[in-house]
């Protein structure tokens, strides 16, 4: 749970071991991560706040010049609410920072006429693992008139150190003089250490009219507003901000400064911030430089409408009605109106969750598909689930059959096409957290029975330009699963893929096996959703790199990022030297030379002399791959000595990369994000070369962790 400190500052929540590792700091010393837990803490301001029932849900009615707040921590929960603040200069001060934390069914009544505030609604899930919801709210008084435009409240406002994926659902925000959803400060570089790459933010089914700013805004990779509107009034109806985004059959129309807004402040344009849309109606696209980019175009003319399910009132929200068509309550018995269409995600992990009533009996459930199935974290299903529950595969079909005890549930996520549902008459099914009659869930969903895999190289939050090849048995195409854009440069020659990418994802389906994969840079790979290591297929080292001698004498060291070795019963084994895995030594005046490496040359030096060069079969000139740059501070984790396993992360202000050093092992589920590291030890030794200072540093486990500033001086 956050806590909010004296004057008023809030930051993440929890305590941690944490470090600012300096020069005078020349060893850490074991530490380990505890998380606090919170509970929520419903205050309000002063006992002149009263309180009554109205059906199921609570009217809070706040008195005159007074604030009612609201502190939501980990698991939390605020629901079926009304907060009155019609009086003159009453507010609400809402505030959920932490995990897996819920509000739904929320209404405010009374414009906003309360002391200046910019955000009296503000959100972040904190670990980039976890979720939270946000569901059947209503903001749609908006703030009184003489609130001043670009000056006052904005309706709701996500934290920049907002780490995880937040879920927004039938929200209604009208009238805010700031932006009705300001979502884009975790992509923001005025404070995200790695701009664009926050925690992703999900809109559905919302409603913004007549905001200032925008209706929606946001700013990091992977989010997107689907079946969404904003209506006129706005200078912006959706503010890409930073990042790369998506528009899914949403609706802008009369937004006087651009239907579609992308671009960062006017300081800082050079940032990159685009937008995909899918059947998505507007009118006007603004931009402020050539990174800004709308990929795809208007599907028609936009219309103003209101999403089925959006609160058309305070009463509506609380009591988790609606007269624009659905329910947004997700614990009554009525049935959503929610076409299951624009619910279901074809190309991504779906939730189905099996609930059970309060009959005391053992009931079953039992739904069938094509594609991927597991069972997931949003119910009960696991091993201490008294009741039997289970996925099974054969082939690409999949079956999920169980039994639920009273009021029990059990959770999966399915990619792909489902076939067929059967359930006891006392189980409900909802999809994405939308309740739908289990017959409408029968044959949703399509699966592609020739192009059965996934393939995804993600290069998100990479830097630099990563190049790949892979080979399959069958055949591939390219598709956006996750989200990827469509690149024609990459080609496709019956089951052979190439292709490269900086910052952004590359996807592909395809039949049969994958036999061989290389992958050039620092992108991520794939397969079916699980991360695979580029060495377990082929060659190690694919690349080879030629010194041709001509005829003067030379002395070189070659460098690149991953290994190198010289070929077998080449000439190179008699005129070079392996210094390290990663570098070379040696002499050259005739004939030829050849060294087979993996990763990218990062460096080739004659010290005296030249030759010809050839990367693979291109000719390169060594001058432009000069003299590097060697990092001078190290860090090492070591869990030889330890029991279990050990992870961590950590954070430098200025560059990091994997080492060798001290015996460390090179492990491919170590991440690098930017200038953010995330990895584990399990009797073994992990190592990072690295310049500037540490900002930040959090274990979990029993390693000794050192740092050595000026290593290579030692």
């Amino acid at each position: 749970m956050a806590r909010e400190s004296e004057n008023g500052a809030v930051g993440p929540s929890g305590t941690g071991s944490t470090c600012n590792g300096g020069r005078n700091s020349p060893s850490l010393s074991r530490r380990s991560y505890l998380k606090l837990a919170g509970s929520a803490t419903l205050a309000a301001a002063a006992a002149k706040t009263a309180a009554a029932t109205e059906d199921d849900y609570e009217v809070i009615t706040v008195a005159a010049g007074d604030t009612h707040s609201v502190r939501l921590g980990d698991g939390d929960r605020l629901e079926n609410v009304l907060i009155d603040i019609t009086a003159q200069g009453s507010g609400y001060d809402i505030q959920a920072v932490g995990d897996d934390w819920v509000i739904q069914n929320v209404g405010i009544r009374g414009a906003w006429d309360h002391s200046p505030r910019a955000s009296p609604f503000r959100v972040a899930v904190e670990s980039a693992d976890a979720s939270a919801r946000i569901e059947n709210l209503y903001l749609g008084d908006g703030v009184a008139g003489s609130f001043s435009p670009n000056a006052e409240p904005t309706g709701l406002y996500a934290y920049w150190y907002h780490a995880g994926t937040l879920e927004i659902r039938n929200v209604n925000v009208q009238g805010f003089s700031d932006n009705g959803m300001y979502l884009s400060a975790p992509g923001n570089s005025e404070f995200h250490p790695n701009p664009g790459h926050g925690g992703e933010i999900h809109i559905y089914d919302s409603y913004a009219k007549d905001n200032q700013i925008s209706g929606f805004r946001l700013g990091t990779d992977g989010s997107f507003c689907k079946n969404c509107v904003a209506v006129g009034g706005s200078h912006r109806g959706f503010w890409g901000y930073y990042g790369h985004t998506e528009l899914i059959g949403c609706d802008l129309i009369d937004n006087n400064s651009g239907d579609i807004k992308l671009g960062t402040r006017p300081w800082d344009k050079s940032k990159q911030a685009d937008v995909t849309v899918t059947d998505t109606r507007f009118g006007t696209v603004s931009t402020q430089s050539d990174t800004n980019d709308v990929y795809g175009s208007s599907a028609g003319s936009p219309e103003d409408r209101i999403p089925e399910g959006v609160p058309m009132t305070p009463v509506e929200a609380a009591a988790g009605t609606s007269s624009s068509g659905s329910s947004g309550s997700s614990s009554g018995d009525q049935t959503t109106e929610k076409n299951i269409e624009d619910v279901w995600l074809e190309d991504e992990a779906n939730e189905i969750v099996f609930s059970a009533g309060s009959d005391s009996r053992a009931q079953q459930y039992r739904l069938t598909g094509h594609g991927r199935a597991e069972t997931s974290d949003g119910a009960d299903t696991g091993a201490n689930d008294q009741y039997a529950d289970s996925v099974s595969t054969d082939g690409d079909t999949f079956t999920l059959e169980g039994y639920l005890g009273s009021s029990g549930s059990d959770g999966f996520t399915v990619s792909g096409a489902v076939t067929t549902v059967a359930v006891d008459s006392g189980i409900s099914v909802r999809v994405n957290g939308v309740e739908f009659d289990p017959s409408d869930v029968e044959g949703i969903g399509s699966w592609d029975q020739e192009h059965e895999n996934t393939l995804l190289v993600d290069g998100v939050g990479t830097n630099g330009t990563s190049r790949y090849e892979f080979t399959v048995s069958g055949s591939a195409e390219r598709s956006t699963y996750k989200g990827a854009s469509i690149d024609e440069e990459d080609t496709i020659d019956s089951g052979q893929v190439t292709g490269a990418l900086a910052g952004w994802r590359d996807a592909f389906r395809f039949s049969g096996e994958l036999e061989e994969l290389t992958v050039d840079g620092a992108a991520r790979i794939y397969v079916n959703d699980q991360r695979v290591d580029p060495a377990v297929y082929g060659d190690d080292r694919p690349h080879v790199l030629t010194l041709v001698g001509n005829g003067t004498s030379a002395n070189y060291e070659i460098s690149v990022d991953g290994t190198i070795d010289t070929v077998a019963g080449d000439e190179a084994e008699q005129y070079a030297t392996v210094t390290s895995e990663n570098t070379v030594e040696g002499s050259i005046e005739r004939s030829a030379q050849r060294f087979e490496f993996s990763g990218t040359l990062t460096d080739i030096t004659f010290r005296t002399g030249s030759a010809h060069v050839y990367l693979d079969e291109t000719r390169i000139d060594p001058d432009e791959y000069g003299d590097q740059e060697l990092l001078p501070n190290a860090l090492v984790i070591d869990g030889t000595e330890t029991d279990g396993e050990t992870t961590y992360s950590f954070t430098v202000d200025g560059e990091a990369i994997t080492a060798s050093y001290r015996d460390a092992s090179i492990d491919a589920g170590d991440v690098i994000d930017g200038r953010s590291v995330s990895g584990s030890v399990d009797d073994s030794v992990d190592a990072y070369w690295f310049d500037g200072d540490i900002a930040d540093f959090q274990l979990r486990g029993n390693a000794t962790v050192d740092v050595e500033y000026d290593a290579r001086e030692q």
